[in-house]
């Protein structure tokens, strides 16, 4: 049995995981460790098939044997409340070995991509268990800054104190001004819509105005309200400071000039606009329609009136907030309330598009520990390293990938990348060396 057919019986047995046929998955990964008695991946799977806790426990300590840094098997064990190995432990046919570093896989690649010469034992039988405990503090081998407990800018991945305003390398700003809260409210909302709404009740008495051949002054300013509440209502809906304070001052103004209209009456309008409205209206038809459209705008006015004042209110009391902002310092780090693995990979991509590369990273290397399966997160994980200098993490990870591909399409593009970033790596010393 060839490479390929191992990985397929790999990814048949994981499908069979995800469609609850256990026995059947069991059955495939067992498969594939009498072939390949070192798969990691069929290990770990196999320990979520079985079915005692002894059992998972000898499948994870048999990975930990192999693949010291295991992430998924330390939490595995974790989980199981387990750090002891079996009181069973019975080795067949062991005889000790002396491994060199070679591409590891998957999650164990993704915060440990580079493993030491070690030296373990090496079984015959598929049924492995160990004969003492596991060394959980196993570090990676590298020393980076991936690997220090430190504040690191968002964009470059280099350490800052906390006294610096701006990163030392890229000189971009770590303090930025957001909202105090990033989701608008349902206030803000209800804010936006009535704005909408006063907006239209303008335009219908504009026309009515029209039609009845009202105050050109009265129909002016109508029609002043209606473009003013329309542009507002679109920059609240943006969240822009100015909007919510423009549209108290000109609510507040509105409020004054309607009650004024309404209790003086329309004969002061008619005496202020008799000079600029003479023969204004004198080209409309007649108008028949007069007896329909004078009590709807009698009631307009009122309601506009109570409208105005309430959302007034509103908006001094309950939509402010929406409106203010802070200043936060950002740095690196792992955004909140994500849970799953493409969770994070959708914010890792979110961070690589603006810049954000080392935030970027963080979230790549939580996807691809969550879902050591998915090798496009590898591949983006293995990218963003390179982008940011970190050659040899960035080669580690892409072989890691690519020894595990399956998919000659899959393994082509890692084959290309690779001897990108290789070549990437080549002029970099060049030009250093210089």
């Amino acid at each position: 049995m060839n490479q390929g057919q191992v990985e397929t019986l790999l990814r048949q047995g994981i499908e069979s995981v995800k469609r609850g046929k256990r026995e059947e998955a069991r059955d495939l990964f067992l498969s594939v460790l009498k072939v390949d008695g070192e798969n990691e991946q069929a290990w770990l799977w196999l320990s979520s098939v079985v079915e005692t806790n002894e059992d998972k426990q000898i499948c994870l300590e048999n990975v930990l044997v192999l693949y010291p840094g295991s992430l998924a098997a330390k939490r595995g064990l974790e989980k199981l409340n387990k750090w002891e190995p079996s009181e069973n432990a019975n080795l067949k046919g062991d005889h000790p070995v002396h491994r060199e570093n070679k591409p590891i896989s998957l999650a164990s690649a993704v915060l440990y991509p580079e493993r030491q010469v070690t030296d373990r034992q090496q079984y015959d039988s598929i049924e492995l268990q160990l004969q003492r405990p596991v060394d959980y503090a196993t570090h990676s081998g590298y020393d980076d800054i991936w690997e220090q407990d430190c504040d690191i800018c968002q964009y470059c991945a280099t350490e800052v104190n906390p006294d610096d305003k701006r990163c030392p390398n890229c000189r971009k700003s770590l303090f930025v001004s957001s909202f105090r809260y990033p989701k608008a409210s349902v206030d803000l909302m209800i804010f936006w819509m009535v704005l909408l709404g006063l907006a239209q009740i303008s335009l219908i008495l504009v026309m009515i105005n029209l039609l009845l051949r009202e105050s050109l002054v009265s129909t002016v300013w109508q029609g002043v309200m209606f473009v003013v509440f329309a542009l507002l209502s679109v920059a609240v809906l943006l969240r822009q400071f100015w909007a919510f304070i423009t549209s108290i001052v000109f609510l507040l103004l509105s409020t004054v000039t309607l009650i004024m209209g309404y209790v003086v009456g329309p004969e002061a309008e008619d005496v202020i606009a008799e000079g600029v409205t003479s023969g204004f209206f004198s080209s409309l038809a007649d108008r028949p329609y007069i007896y329909v459209l004078q009590p709807i705008e009698e009631l307009l006015i009122p309601f506009q009136i109570v409208v105005v004042i309430s959302v007034l209110l509103f908006a001094i009391f309950k939509v402010g907030p929406d409106f203010e902002r802070i200043v936060v310092r950002r740095v690196a780090q792992l955004d909140r309330g994500l849970s799953d693995a493409s969770q994070f990979f959708a914010a890792g991509r979110n961070y690589e598009e603006s810049g954000r590369l080392a935030s970027a990273v963080l979230h790549f290397q939580k996807a691809a520990a969550l879902d050591p399966t998915q090798l496009y997160y590898q591949r983006s994980l293995g990218l963003s390293y390179a982008k940011l200098g970190y050659y040899h993490r960035s080669l580690d990870v892409l072989e890691s990938a690519l020894h595990v591909a399956a998919e000659m399409d899959i393994k082509h593009d890692l084959e290309q990348l690779l001897l990108q970033v290789q070549n990437t790596k080549t002029v970099s010393e060049t030009r250093g060396n210089r």
